[in-house]
């Protein structure tokens, strides 16, 4: 190779450098900013769907709490009717299956769990389920009324408190686990 055109190589390479290094940069440039975007948006959605379930659960919480006052016999339990509380537990049932997209399958199966536990569904077409509740300690409340007997199982079918405040502590943690404020480990 004649040493007279390396000089001329050499001004090639470096103007092909000078030319590629701006489009190198910009290109990079842009792919950084389109990795934002995107980050942005994941953040953006997770957000809208941790709203999403804040939402459900300020529902949800009063009326689980109406049920669980009623099963430990505490707050206002003594003054709450079995069908206010068979209502509560549909307007649960609804609004958990009606989000269910948006529940980890460990909150469902707490829920399910609880659920199963503190009430004998699927009675047949049209029954409405049944409360496992202590249809003894009721009756001593200020508002029993007899024709109520038929809305609870017998004492032997009945649900213990230790064991419902044991499913319900389990499904609030799973419930506060879903909306990211508590790790799981």
């Amino acid at each position: 190779m004649n040493k007279g055109y390396l000089p001329l190589y050499l001004d090639v390479i470096e103007i092909i450098i000078s030319l590629l290094l701006p489009i190198a940069l910009l290109y990079l440039g842009f792919k950084v900013e389109r990795y934002s975007q995107q980050q942005e948006q994941r953040y953006e959605k997770a957000q809208l769907k941790v709203k999403w379930k804040f939402n459900i659960i300020t529902e949800l919480l009063p009326v689980l709490n109406q049920i669980m006052c009623y099963y430990l016999y505490i707050g206002d339990w003594d003054s709450t009717t079995p069908r206010s509380i068979l209502q509560a537990k549909q307007r649960c049932d609804k609004l958990v299956k009606m989000n269910s997209f948006l529940w980890s399958p460990e909150f469902q199966d707490s829920y399910s769990k609880l659920m199963t536990a503190a009430f004998l569904e699927f009675q047949g077409k049209g029954q409405e389920s049944i409360l496992r509740a202590n249809r003894d300690l009721h009756r001593t409340s200020k508002i029993w009324k007899n024709d109520w007997e038929s809305m609870f199982v017998n004492p032997e079918d009945r649900l213990r408190r230790r064991d419902f405040q044991m499913l319900y502590d389990k499904m609030l943690k799973h419930m506060v686990i879903d909306l990211d404020l508590i790790n799981d480990n």
